[in-house]
């Protein structure tokens, strides 16, 4: 009997559940990113409306059969029964030939036509002579109406440009420049006519204009633990030494609903400066330390409350409902702005442009049947995930066991995975070049900061996981099964 590899033994412990049984798959095992610390009095936090407070019935699981550790678990074809044969059908009835065609007269011959003088070769005239001779606001190259000058010469456009058809490099959307040399982010969008947030941000309002402010990790995966990258200024602020940004020291001490939280940041005034706003996503998440707990933040940001924080990010779908970070551990979850009260702790600024990552790629992300390389995080992740739940430890061994297109992968971070999410898009939550994506829970490596030994192995006993039903984050036992995709 062949031998059974070390991904077919790990999957062969696996439960499968059935696609509606997936569907509903919650967060019954998973503790809540957002736990109420910082709620209003006599509120009780709530995760994602994605999820259900309702304990997931038991599942009765069944063995794999075989394991393709390219493309998750084969399902055996179920034994099609044999059909009888169709009955011989009778003869057709024979049928009388054709009558005999009277003979018809020969026609007459037709005189051949005379041989008609070949026409002289005329020259070709050019397409066009000026480029005023082409439409659509295509170039006169070489007598061909073409493109922009910037594909006919090969010329590379700056950052956060493009080649726009008929005026060769222009900046894109959002930015002003020379579209040769730099782009930056036009400071007056999204208020100037015409101009809009371009990819990966989100529009904010500040004081009477609106910025574009980052909702996407455009710099890239942040360390666990981002503590070198702050500077304490002194007064009563910290700077992201990496990306520029300025952040409160402090917080607003007090529990607020999202619209006050809002409203204190607009009117704060600190370090000489007034042109503060709540943080996206992305931002809050940039400061948050998933080695540490209670709080889960840099040194920088020591006298942070371990509660949660409000984003100025709405829930898709959702717009009563904005997201939320807890810094007891680092999770990310969505409440109502009006019943739940939550702390604010202020940004200001933008990218330093010039060293600007900015705007995600104009295709972020590339696929092949089996993989997605992310141009923005110079990521490569497994594209399909496979029909499976397992535990934290079967999940990486079939990570470290899968061969697809050449192995080397692993079980994401918690930071990694959440780079996929898309808090403008649900069910799922990341964008669609990911085939046929359950909206389940997936499991990262990352364990929680508190609970790293005493599990399988002593290693950790609680793990994180991100819900694709909306974005937000959660941890549970490691012995718990939840979904699995691959990265390298």
């Amino acid at each position: 009997m062949q031998t059974e590899s070390h991904v077919q033994r790990t999957l062969s412990r696996v439960k499968r559940l059935q696609p509606v049984q997936l569907a509903s798959f919650g967060l019954a095992l998973l503790a809540l990113g957002c736990n109420g610390t910082g709620g209003a009095a006599g509120a009780t936090a709530t995760d994602d409306a994605a999820d259900s407070a309702t304990a997931t019935p038991d599942i009765a699981g069944t063995d794999a059969a075989a394991v393709d550790a390219t493309a998750g678990l084969d399902v055996a074809a179920a034994d099609v029964p044999d059909v009888a044969s169709a009955p011989d059908l009778p003869s057709a009835t024979d049928v009388p030939a054709a009558p005999d065609v009277l003979d018809v007269a020969e026609t007459p011959d037709v005189p051949a036509t005379p041989d008609v003088p070949a026409t002289a070769d005329v020259p070709t005239a050019p397409a066009c002579t000026t480029d005023a001779d082409c439409n659509d606001g295509k170039l006169c190259t070489t007598d061909t109406c073409s493109n922009g000058a910037c594909v006919l010469t090969a010329v590379t456009c700056a950052k956060n440009a493009e080649c726009v058809e008929g005026s060769g490099c222009a900046c894109s959307s959002g930015f002003v420049g020379d579209a040769l040399s730099a782009c930056e982010m036009n400071p007056a969008c999204p208020a100037a006519t015409g101009c809009m947030c371009p990819r990966g941000y989100l529009a904010i309002a500040v004081d009477a204009a609106t910025v574009c402010a980052a909702d996407t990790p455009v710099w890239g995966i942040r360390p666990d633990a981002p503590g070198s990258l702050y500077k304490d200024n002194g007064d009563g602020t910290v700077t992201d030494v990496q990306i520029g940004l300025t952040w409160q020291q402090g917080d607003s001490y007090m529990a607020k609903s999202w619209s006050a939280a809002n409203g204190y940041c607009q009117d704060l005034d600190l370090g000489g400066q007034s042109d503060w706003r709540l943080p996206t996503v992305a931002e809050l998440n940039s400061i948050r330390d998933l080695t540490a707990a209670k709080p889960s933040v840099p040194a920088a940001f020591a006298a942070t409350n371990p509660s949660e924080y409000w984003t100025a990010v709405p829930q898709i779908g959702q717009p009563d409902h904005s997201w939320a970070l807890a810094l007891d551990y680092g999770g990310f979850c969505q409440d109502n702005k009006m019943l739940f009260g939550y702390r604010a702790r202020c940004i200001r600024g933008a990218l330093p442009q010039a060293e600007q990552p900015a705007a995600q790629p104009a295709q972020r992300f590339s696929a092949t049947t089996g993989t997605v390389a992310d141009a923005l995080t110079k990521l490569t992740w497994q594209r399909v995930a496979p029909t499976t739940i397992a535990t934290l430890a079967d999940a990486a061994a079939y990570c470290a066991g899968l061969t697809l297109e050449g192995g080397g992968w692993k079980l994401p971070t918690l930071t990694q995975l959440e780079s996929l999410v898309d808090h403008q898009r649900a069910q799922p939550a990341m964008d669609a070049v990911f085939a046929n994506e359950p909206s389940n829970w997936f499991w990262s490596a990352t364990p929680r900061a508190d609970a790293l030994t005493g599990g399988p192995g002593n290693g950790p006993t609680i793990a994180w996981g991100i819900n694709f039903a909306s974005g937000g984050s959660g941890y549970t036992g490691v012995t718990g099964n939840i979904s699995i995709r691959c990265v390298r």
